[in-house]
């Protein structure tokens, strides 16, 4: 009765917000802000903030003419989050606990060249060389948050740094740790540790004939895993349930821990004339007035007029937007451990199945160490722009060639696998509304036959509409594991599937003056490869198709802000099991407390239509089928607020409401896998700083 009328209460809600408020909304006017970290977009304006006499910029290295301003302290979705699987613009949904093996709940096609071993649970997490960024910058900044779980134990840590040194060296610092290692709050057997550092030294300016960068990058998760919960525990009001504690979880003494390390360095030279002296010579500022931090989340319209520049900022170089050649050259090493172990299985047997292969214990280990060698050429026109201003280039052409090699070690079996890949992309600019980007590989050697094109379409007509569209067709072959799998160095199968096929066709169609966005994809897969209910890797003959929309967009009634997200997703087999409905929704109010404190206070609220999910298999590391469970609709609100005092950020949440609004039920979205209940308040706090 009390879910009955909870539903038809928020039914009634979400049907008057959608409908009554775009009849008194007030428009603001202006473009279409980009896509937040956090989904659907927040248009709050942001108060000026007093930056440095420099901005700040980031690039990756194979990219190291195209730039973006580092601006995050905004108090946007995303910041008030504490889960990194809620910070995405399309969620994940993770085992209930912070850290946990995760798994997309809008489907994305597979991004595959080489050896691919086949474990993706922490994907989510990982710090990988191809995200290290690289800054340019004059003064020093530092970045730290800290997010806080149930208990003292739990917790999320996050720090940035990047600073200058002599002989134009540049150093930048990512480390993540997140911890949720709870005793009263967390079901038996269940616990994260995740750790994550990247490293980035970047030698030589743009400006320079030759660059070097080296990047480097530790990951090591670990997981206790308890299999799911068999039985939920009993409430108060029956047998006196206090804690998490007294669920009867599937397993005992089971563990995944893997471990990542990689090295790259990455080299380029430039062919041609340099531009001509005096390049680096900086634009003088006027230390007086404040500045409107740079800030690609926010519309025009919502950033404060200013003066201009008492001068304006000279180009790079007097011919530093001619065509440019250059020459790159990178070698990368890669060293990653997996391990899944069970140390007491004699009450397992039946729930293990056919991977019950040694009553002594049960283990599965593979290591690979990979050796990458990749050369290109590339050519690019640079815009001309002011000193302070991000580069970027008009077009790109470039072509590589990429050797693999891949030792592998499953205890039982070792084998070396080799690949060749030719590379390239193209990008081009066709006036300043159109933009065409393109770019593909082609195997040889052991992977032969393997392939991905890729092509993008950007029309950005301002006010009027914006459209982006997107088409990759790829071929790849199966995984490791999905080809071999051992478990205490007895083998459970030895496959010979054909490679998956994939096609997949999106497009996003902006109106900016109406604060909305729809994007519609569909996706073809031939010869899909899942893990069927008992957890044996299966494929189908049977293509699969997925249609998808997703509808944004956020209402304004004075300093009240309506921010929707709705995600309609449908597949024609159930070997792939999604919900067809996923929405997040966001109302709150933003102003200043105090005439100082930028502020915002409100609910969010997310769902999913009922369905049976996947659960996880920790032996085989995968998300597999089941039909026993069916993770049921439930509206999950959290309060939260949240305030910024120039750099400084801090928030307060109470996380899932709802479990007070209907007392005794668990919130899954994961079967088997519920959120503990209880512990439910958040604090989190960011804090950037510049010498």
């Amino acid at each position: 009765m009390h879910m009955r009328r909870f539903a038809s209460w928020l039914g009634m809600l979400c049907c008057l917000m959608w409908l009554a408020i775009p009849l008194s909304a007030q428009r603001t006017g202006g473009r279409l802000p980009g896509r937040a970290p956090g989904g659907f977009t927040d248009t709050v304006p942001q108060g000026e903030v007093l930056i440095d006499t420099f901005p700040i910029f980031y690039f990756r290295s194979d990219r190291f003419f195209q730039e973006k301003a580092f601006s995050d302290t905004l108090l946007d979705i995303a910041f008030r989050q504490n889960e990194p699987n809620r910070k995405l613009a399309n969620e994940y949904r993770h085992l209930g606990v912070n850290g946990s093996a995760a798994t997309p709940l809008w489907y994305r096609p597979a991004r595959r060249r080489g050896l691919d071993v086949g474990f993706h649970q922490y994907d989510l997490y990982h710090l990988s060389l191809d995200s290290i960024r690289h800054y340019r910058l004059e003064k020093a900044f530092t970045q730290t948050a800290y997010y806080t779980g149930g208990e003292q134990a739990n917790g999320y840590f996050t720090a940035k740094f990047s600073r200058n040194f002599a002989n134009g060296l540049n150093f930048s610092l990512d480390y993540r740790r997140l911890a949720y290692l709870g005793t009263r709050t967390l079901f038996p057997e269940q616990n994260t540790r995740n750790t994550s550092l990247g490293l980035g030294f970047w030698i030589g300016g743009l400006d320079s004939r030759y660059m070097a960068f080296l990047s480097m990058t530790t990951n090591k998760f670990e997981h206790d895993n308890n299999g799911g919960i068999a039985e939920e525990p009993a409430d108060e009001e029956n047998d006196g349930f206090s804690t998490p504690g007294s669920a009867e979880v599937f397993l005992d003494n089971t563990g995944t821990r893997n471990q990542h390390a990689a090295f790259r360095y990455a080299q380029y030279l430039r062919i041609g004339n340099l531009p001509l002296a005096g390049k680096k010579q900086a634009p003088p500022v006027d230390f007086r007035r404040p500045l409107i931090q740079p800030d690609s989340l926010r519309p025009d319209s919502m950033q404060k007029p200013r003066d201009p520049l008492p001068a304006s900022p000279p180009p790079v170089a007097a011919n530093g937007n001619r065509q440019q050649y250059w020459i790159g050259h990178s070698i990368s090493y890669y060293s990653d451990r997996y391990t899944f172990f069970d140390n007491d299985v004699s009450a397992d047997s039946t729930v293990y199945g056919p991977f019950y292969t040694d009553p002594r214990g049960l283990r599965n280990f593979l290591r690979k160490r990979s050796l990458e060698n990749h050369l290109k050429i590339l050519t690019f026109r640079p815009e001309k722009i002011g000193y302070r201003d991000p580069r970027s280039s008009r077009g790109l052409l470039e072509v590589g060639l990429q050797h693999q090699v891949h030792w592998l070690d499953m205890e039982a079996a070792d084998s070396t696998v080799q690949n060749l890949f030719l590379t390239g992309r193209w990008d081009v600019a066709l006036g300043d509304k159109i933009r065409l980007e393109s770019s593909g590989h082609f195997g040889l050697l052991d992977q032969a036959g393997d392939y991905r094109l890729q092509g993008n379409l950007i029309l950005d007509l301002g006010d009027p509409f914006t459209l982006t569209g997107q088409v990759v067709n790829q071929l790849y072959t199966p995984s490791v594991i999905q080809d071999r799998f051992f478990v205490s160095e007895v083998q459970l199968w030895n496959n010979n599937f054909a490679k998956t096929l994939e096609t997949n066709i999106s497009a996003t169609f902006g109106i900016p003056d109406w604060k909305l966005r729809l994007t519609g994809g569909y996706h073809l897969i031939n010869n899909y490869i899942y893990y069927d209910e008992r957890g044996l890797v299966q494929q189908t003959r049977t293509p699969i198709s997925i249609g998808q929309l997703m509808v944004e967009n956020t209402f304004q009634v004075g300093k009240f802000f309506l921010t929707n997200q709705v995600g309609f997703q449908v597949a024609s087999e159930s070997f792939i099991r999604l919900p067809e409905i996923h929405g997040k929704h966001s109302l709150y109010f933003a102003g200043d407390l105090f005439q100082v404190l930028e502020s915002r206070i409100g609910f969010d609220l997310r769902y999913n239509t009922a369905y049976f999910s996947d659960t996880y298999s920790p032996v085989v590391g995968n998300f597999r089928l089941q039909n026993t469970q069916e993770v049921d609709f439930y509206p999950s609100v959290d309060a939260f607020f949240s305030l910024k005092v120039t750099k400084f950020r801090a928030f307060v949440r109470w996380f899932n409401l709802t479990e007070v609004l209907l007392p005794g039920r668990l919130y899954y979205q994961t079967a088997f896998y519920p959120y503990p209940p209880g512990s439910n308040l958040r604090i989190g706090i960011d804090w950037r700083f510049t010498e």
